[in-house]
């Protein structure tokens, strides 16, 4: 859910914002991208993941988004 909330995210980003470490982190990001969850891009030596298509969806099934009611 962290991914998909920051659209495009570096692991040091993500444990950050989960509260958890880098090396769990990299092996959950590792884990998605071997199902094609997730992509990754190199931007100098920093690795960007973002969830694709296929990622987003699983998502929205098994934790759909709760729109606040105004």
């Amino acid at each position: 859910m962290a991914l998909d909330e920051a659209g495009v995210a570096c692991v040091c980003d993500l444990a950050w914002i989960v509260g958890r470490n880098e090396k769990l982190v990299s092996h959950h990001v590792r884990a998605l991208r071997g199902a094609r969850l997730a992509t990754s891009t190199r931007d100098g030596k920093m690795v960007l993941y973002e969830l694709t298509d296929r990622g987003r969806a699983l998502l929205a099934a098994v934790a759909p988004r709760q729109v606040a009611a105004v």
